[in-house]
């Protein structure tokens, strides 16, 4: 993939990313998606994602108490959409590949070849056991994805296929209509474990990485493209951040500070919990991390538009952003932090790289 690409990770789950009192209270519902993903249109934003959650945490703030389902929203802004990339998700311990090779079928022919998958192995134990699904340890989860990916490419190009591994069995089975995209829609995996980025290596065509610092992001970067070098294939690397920016440092540090100031903290130390996160890490340290559930990038637009600058010219093709405001911090990332980072392109031969720097 050439150019730096921008997204956005659309807030589908409510109070939208940041686990604290004092964060702007989003609402989970599909008019709010649909003018967040028509606006990103609008400013030339490359693509929307949207997360895939069963249940909200049982904490102080309503942090995710109410989720929006991914495939289904997003079949809904492909048809209110023209251009933008729509990316949605699936847990693959909810559904088997069958009905779900059919479902993203359909909405590539929705969005005439404009949808991509973000496959999930399974991540937040509560929200499955609650339906009797969860199951398998960290890395036979992986291997059950692997061979759920592998049902999916036939059953996208193959008439008729017929697959028995250890975790995935079809016969026979037919799946028409085929995608729109050829040979099948781009397949994203947001995993950052060595197991998580070996997988993308092997079966994905994007890798976004979360909760990493932009070093750690770089390092991972680095690796997913190296395996999947390895491994005969090309790969693209998107970084996860949130941006908490200002017209000046101290605004946007003040900004912050406010929100880290609201934290629920019973909320990270259940989210941390989910992640299986036990001991090893400062307040502060998990906070970061977890609080934001991506790395914040906190500063002026030039500051942001440095990081993001760095980032493309080390190996990163891109950015998915969480944002704490999608109406107003959409707005300010297109107007001062792209077309600084266009001008950087610029000067880099790599110019009209951004669509939103353009808009």
């Amino acid at each position: 993939m050439e150019g730096f690409r921008v997204g956005l990770f659309l807030p589908i789950g409510q109070h939208g990313f940041i686990v604290s009192k004092t964060s702007p209270a989003l609402q989970a519902t599909y008019g709010y998606n649909k003018e967040v993903t028509q606006l990103a249109e609008s400013l030339g934003y490359d693509f929307v994602f949207s997360m895939i959650k069963y249940r909200g945490f049982g904490v102080e703030s309503p942090f995710w108490h109410s989720c929006l389902e991914s495939m289904t929203m997003s079949s809904a802004l492909a048809e209110c959409t023209e251009r933008i990339q729509i990316i949605g998700s699936v847990s693959v311990l909810t559904i088997s590949p069958g009905p779900l090779a059919k479902m993203a079928a359909t909405i590539d022919q929705v969005s005439h070849g404009r949808f991509g998958l973000n496959i999930v192995s399974g991540s937040f134990p509560t929200e499955l056991k609650q339906m009797n699904l969860w199951k398998y340890d960290h890395d036979t989860r992986y291997d059950n994805a692997a061979e759920y990916v592998q049902c999916l490419k036939k059953l996208w190009t193959e008439e008729r296929t017929t697959f028995e591994g250890e975790y995935q069995r079809l016969e026979d089975c037919e799946s028409n209509p085929k995608p729109w995209q050829k040979p099948h829609p781009p397949l994203v995996c947001a995993g950052v474990s060595e197991k998580g980025l070996r997988f993308t290596a092997q079966n994905g065509d994007v890798a976004f990485l979360a909760l990493a610092t932009p070093d750690m992001v770089k390092d991972n970067a680095a690796k997913v493209k190296q395996y999947a070098q390895e491994a005969g294939r090309s790969v693209s690397a998107m970084a996860c951040f949130v941006p908490i920016g200002g017209r000046t440092t101290e605004e946007a540090e003040a900004r912050y500070h406010y929100y880290v100031d609201g934290k629920d903290r019973p909320g990270v130390e259940k989210i941390a919990e989910e992640f299986g996160i036990r001991g090893g890490s400062t307040p502060e340290e998990m906070f970061d991390q977890l609080m934001f559930f991506g790395t914040p990038l906190v500063g002026d637009a030039d500051h942001v538009a440095d990081v993001l600058f760095d980032l493309q010219q080390n190996g990163v093709d891109g950015a998915v952003l969480m944002l704490p405001d999608y109406i107003d911090d959409q707005i300010w990332m297109a107007q001062h932090v792209l077309p600084r980072l266009e001008k950087k392109l610029e000067a880099t031969g790599q110019g009209q790289a951004v669509g939103a720097a353009t808009a």
